[in-house]
């Protein structure tokens, strides 16, 4: 992402902070294709403002969080999901954040788990 301060956005309760850019650097470059309509069907739909489905770039992957097998929800890239659903793509790039991995911050799962 070449937007200014993305690695900044955080979530927080009041005993933890994680940035994407914590995410970003826990998952490294790892991406695999995930079909856009079965991703839908497991995770909730937001409201998202039509003209950043707009100009959401696809060349990005997303970041979607899963647990015990399903995904839970989009943590990055929800438009552009929304615009790869829009446009009819098949799959979509993705980088799983697995709240089952061994090695994976308890505070995040925490965070994270829905």
């Amino acid at each position: 992402m070449n937007e200014e301060g993305w690695r900044d956005t955080s979530w927080a309760d009041d005993d933890y902070k994680v940035t994407i850019g914590d995410v970003d650097d826990y998952l490294g470059e790892k991406t695999v294709e995930i079909n856009v309509q079965e991703l839908l069907k497991q995770i909730s739909e937001l409201e998202l403002e039509p003209h950043r489905i707009a100009k959401a770039r696809l060349e990005f992957p997303i970041i979607v969080v899963r647990s015990e097998g399903q995904y839970l929800s989009a943590l990055d890239g929800n438009h552009r999901l929304a615009k790869a659903a829009k446009e009819e793509h098949e799959t979509i790039s993705t980088r799983i954040l697995d709240l089952d991995e061994a090695d994976i911050p308890e505070c995040w799962k925490k965070l994270f788990g829905c």
